[in-house]
């Protein structure tokens, strides 16, 4: 069956489409940026100075996890196969208070993390989930990524990529004091190849069925931050950055969302 539409009414349904049309495209946008209020800064006590990378938090089975990658969270570099030396027992993640409004340094102990036993990257995801306890929340404002999370191993082609890290100034030298004025920044990204075919490495004669790559790479102190396809009408959480091609920034390496499972 056709409805007839009176020709004055065409102007006013086409008027009306492109209208919902910029809505949806807004209201999209408006998610997209919002996306910076689910990372957060964790930072790395060394010596006189401070690093730090980025981190995230999901439940399961309502129990709250800190996310971040394995060298942040245990000073375990499992691209060298390697312990970072003269690491710290804590680190650091900034949280906002939900009384006073301000960030706060809340320590986290890491060291029964650190006797994780070596792996490479390739064998085992570049990952640390950090169990909290979920009074946590009654103090500070944690955002939870679970609405965004992809289980599926098959990523369909999304418009772009987005992540939100906090990249470090090498040339700066950082205190703690300075963790409380550092915003995420925005990294919009590719694919670097097909996302469904395994990478392997000729020269180890591997294949890699836990990492992606994308490009552009992602700046240092982005490690840990999470990765989001983004579709028409859907975000997902495809990855987690955990390294990037050294020399030319060519591109970043992302450990697959599914592993959060």
């Amino acid at each position: 069956m056709f409805f007839k539409y009176p020709l004055w009414l065409l102007p006013l349904l086409m008027l009306f489409g492109c209208a919902h049309s910029q809505t949806q495209n807004n209201n999209l946008q408006n998610e997209i940026d919002s996306l910076a209020n689910y990372s957060y800064l964790i930072g790395v006590p060394k010596h006189d100075t401070l690093y730090w990378g980025t981190g995230f938090f999901y439940k399961k089975n309502n129990d709250l996890f800190l996310t971040s990658n394995a060298h942040i969270l245990r000073g375990i570099d499992p691209i060298h196969y390697v312990r970072l030396p003269d690491y710290p027992d804590f680190v650091y993640i900034r949280l906002k208070n939900k009384i006073t409004g301000r960030y706060t340094l809340v320590r986290l102990d890491i060291t029964i993390e650190k006797n994780y036993h070596l792996f490479w990257f390739y064998n085992e995801p570049d990952l640390c989930i950090y169990p909290l306890i979920n009074s946590i929340e009654n103090t500070y404002f944690i955002n939870v990524v679970d609405k965004y999370i992809s289980r599926e191993r098959h990523i369909e082609s999304p418009d772009s990529l987005v992540t939100y890290g906090f990249p470090i100034d090498d040339t700066k030298h950082y205190s703690e004091n300075d963790l409380n004025t550092l915003h995420p920044t925005k990294n919009v990204e590719k694919f670097f190849e097909d996302v469904n075919i395994p990478l392997y490495y000729t020269e180890i004669n591997k294949f890699d069925s836990i990492n992606v790559r994308i490009a552009p790479g992602i700046p240092k102190g982005s490690s840990g931050s999470p990765l989001y396809a983004i579709y028409k009408n859907h975000i997902s959480l495809v990855g987690i950055i955990f390294g990037e091609s050294e020399g030319n920034n060519q591109f970043s390496m992302v450990v697959r969302a599914n592993y959060l499972y």
